[in-house]
Formats: structure tokens, sequence, C-alpha cells
């Protein structure tokens, strides 16, 4: 009890994703793995509050690592969730990246690209992807989605 029971007190464990798999045997690897690190991160810049002024929670970037892959997992909204589930740790698959090659440390930023040629809006998320053996660093810049039918609330 009190503020340093995390200290003592048994944490509880959760999987929010599962069933990466490793793509091959790379020669210069004696143990290859998946997945890789892991990133929470907002969407915009202002954070976890979206549009409807509510708190939201971040998505995950996931770098496959030898899966050669990477995954962007976004929350489960509230209505989906069984009665007495932890919500924090209810995630599922956005999107799977697929490069082709193992997949390093992912990075994220929101400063804007300096090209009119791409098309980006300011203030959202640039996620870097990494892909080892194709000698490449892929970007992709999420948005707000007004041209489609999803109002999530972000």
């Amino acid at each position: 009890t009190g503020k340093d029971a995390w200290k003592s007190k048994q944490w509880t464990r959760s999987v929010i994703a599962t069933g990466f798999k490793v793509q091959g045997q790379l020669s210069n690897m004696i143990n290859p793995g998946a997945p890789g690190f892991v990133y929470s991160f907002f969407p915009t810049r202002e954070g976890g509050i979206g549009s409807d002024k509510k708190w939201h929670r971040p998505l995950i970037g996931l770098s496959g690592d030898c899966a050669e892959s990477a995954y962007i997992l976004r929350p489960i909204e509230e209505d989906a969730i069984e009665t007495g589930e932890d919500r924090s740790t209810k995630y599922a698959l956005m999107c799977e990246i697929k490069c082709s090659a193992t997949v390093g440390s992912l990075a994220v930023g929101y400063d804007d690209f300096y090209t009119t040629a791409a098309e980006q809006q300011s203030g959202y998320a640039k996620i870097y992807v990494p892909c080892y053996e194709q000698d490449k660093v892929l970007v992709f810049a999420l948005g707000s989605g007004e041209d489609e039918d999803l109002d999530d609330g972000w």
C-alpha cells in the first residue's frame, strides 16, 4: 500500500501482440528474433487530446526486427472491450509495413518535410522505418483521414 507499493507488489503481465515470425536465417546472425523495440507515440504533436477533447491512448510502433516488417498498433476503443478487462492493454493492428529486410529501431517525428512533392498535414507524426539489407529508410506521414468516413476522435 502507498506510493512505493509498485516496488513490492506483483505486477500484472499483459500481452498486447503476438505471433511474430522470423522470415529467414540470415548468415550474419547467430540468433535472429522478432519483434524488436517498441515505441509509444501520438498521431499528432498535440499528444493524446483528440478533436473530441477527450484523452486518447497512444499508438504503438513496433520494429519487427527479423520479421522484416514494422507494425503500428492502435488502441481498441472502450465499447469493444469486455467488462473487467484492463483497457490499457487492448490494442489491434492498424497497419503492417513490409520491408523485406531486417527492421531496425523506428523513429517518430512531427516536423514537416522540406518539400511540396510529398503530401502531408502539418503536426502529424512521421514514422521512419530503417530496412537494413535494402539500404533504405522508409518514411510514412500520418494525417487526419478527412477524406475517409472514419471519425474516431483523433
